[in-house]
């Protein structure tokens, strides 16, 4: 009797995302991030007006990955969402002249932040994980 013949199965693949529609997404996501900044947005609840562009963060991260590499893995843009959200975070405990002078403009300083913040850890975190978790529903759905 002879053994079945030995399948070498490709790796599995990520199908590719659309790119139009990531970029669509990666818009909105950036429009909310600087609406959740606004002056309006101090009249939402305490929770969303503090923590949303926080959460949006590693989010349009995510997203602009996926603008870049339509095929990447969902959990390599999980990883590299989230550790650069981490890293923006870390940066904000340095205070070179030259990044504090960034800082002093609106634009960077929306980017990169003043102060280092704990909670936002858990933030990032979550996301990143909800940008990880749509991402594969979509894909799920698209089959």
């Amino acid at each position: 009797m002879t053994p079945p013949p030995a399948h070498d199965s490709p790796p599995p693949t990520t199908p590719p995302r659309s790119r139009p529609r990531g970029l669509a997404a990666l818009l909105l996501v950036i429009l909310t991030g600087l609406a959740s900044r606004s002056a309006p947005a101090q009249h939402l609840p305490p929770i969303l007006s503090k923590h949303l562009g926080d959460f949006l963060w590693p989010i349009a991260f995510y997203l602009a990955l996926l603008v870049a590499n339509p095929r990447l893995r969902p959990a390599t843009a999980l990883a590299a969402s989230l550790l650069f959200a981490i890293a923006s975070e870390f940066l904000k405990l340095l205070h070179p002249p030259p990044l504090d002078a960034l800082r002093a403009h609106p634009l960077p300083r929306l980017l990169l932040g003043t102060r280092f913040i704990w909670p936002n850890l858990a933030t990032y975190t979550l996301g990143a994980v909800a940008a990880w978790t749509i991402d594969r529903r979509a894909a799920r759905t698209s089959v």
